[in-house]
C-alpha cells in the first residue's frame, strides 16, 4: 500500500475511534454528514447532478467494516439524516453474533441495504435473516451462475479497448443498492 494511502486510512480510523470513545461518535457523525452534504447537495439542499457520482447512492467502506455496535449506531444516525440517499454496506461482521442485532437495526432503515459478504472465495453468498442477499467473490462466472448468483457486470464486461468497464454506471446497474434483493451477487476475482 502506498504510504500516503496508508496514512489517509489511518487518519480516518483514528478520527472514528477517538470520536466513538470521547463523544459517542458525534464528531464522526457530524464530519460525515458535512462531507455528504458538501458532495451530494448544493447550498439550497438540492441534490447535485455529478458526472462521475450518482448522488442517489452511497457505498460505505471501500476498505473497512462495521466493527462495533457504537460504530453501527453512528451510521444509523448518518443514514437517518439522508433519506433520499440509498446506502450500501458490504460486511463480514454478520459472522459475529454480537454484531447481528445492530446490523439488523441499521438494515431496518428504508434507505439502507446491508449485504453480508462471504468469508471465502468461491463460497456462495450468505443469506442472513434481517439483511439483504449477500455477496461473494468467485474465480469463475460459470460457477457463480451455477450457484444461483447474479454476476456483477462491472467485474467482467469489457469495452471496445479490451479494458473491463469496472463501474456500476457503465452498466446502468445498481443492484447492490436495491433493498430487498433476494439473489446473491458475485464479483469475479481480478
Amino acid at each position: 500500500m502506498f504510504s500516503n494511502v496508508k496514512a489517509s486510512l489511518q487518519g480516518k480510523a483514528d478520527l472514528i475511534t477517538k470520536s466513538l470513545h470521547q463523544d459517542n461518535g458525534d464528531t464522526f457523525v457530524n464530519a460525515m454528514c458535512k462531507q455528504i452534504r458538501a458532495k451530494y447537495f448544493d447550498k439550497h439542499g438540492n441534490k447535485k447532478k455529478l458526472k462521475k457520482t450518482n448522488t442517489d447512492l452511497f457505498r460505505v467502506h471501500d476498505s473497512g467494516d462495521l466493527f462495533s455496535p457504537r460504530y453501527i449506531s453512528a451510521w444509523v444516525r448518518i443514514c437517518e439524516q439522508f433519506p433520499t440517499i440509498k446506502f450500501w454496506f458490504p460486511t463480514r461482521e454478520w459472522k459475529r453474533d454480537s454484531q447481528l442485532p445492530h446490523l439488523q437495526k441499521l438494515a431496518s432503515l428504508k434507505n439502507v441495504c446491508i449485504k453480508p459478504s462471504a468469508i471465502y472465495v468461491d463460497e456462495p453468498a450468505p443469506q442472513v435473516d434481517g439483511l439483504d442477499a449477500g455477496t461473494s467473490v468467485y474465480t469463475s462466472k460459470e460457477q457463480a451462475e451455477q450457484d444461483g448468483h447474479f454476476v456483477c457486470p462491472a467485474t467482467y464486461v469489457k469495452g471496445e479497448d479490451g479494458k473491463i468497464l469496472a463501474t456500476c454506471q457503465a452498466h446502468n446497474c445498481n443492484l447492490c443498492f436495491i433493498k430487498g434483493c433476494k439473489k446473491g451477487i458475485a464479483y469475479l476475482a481480478h
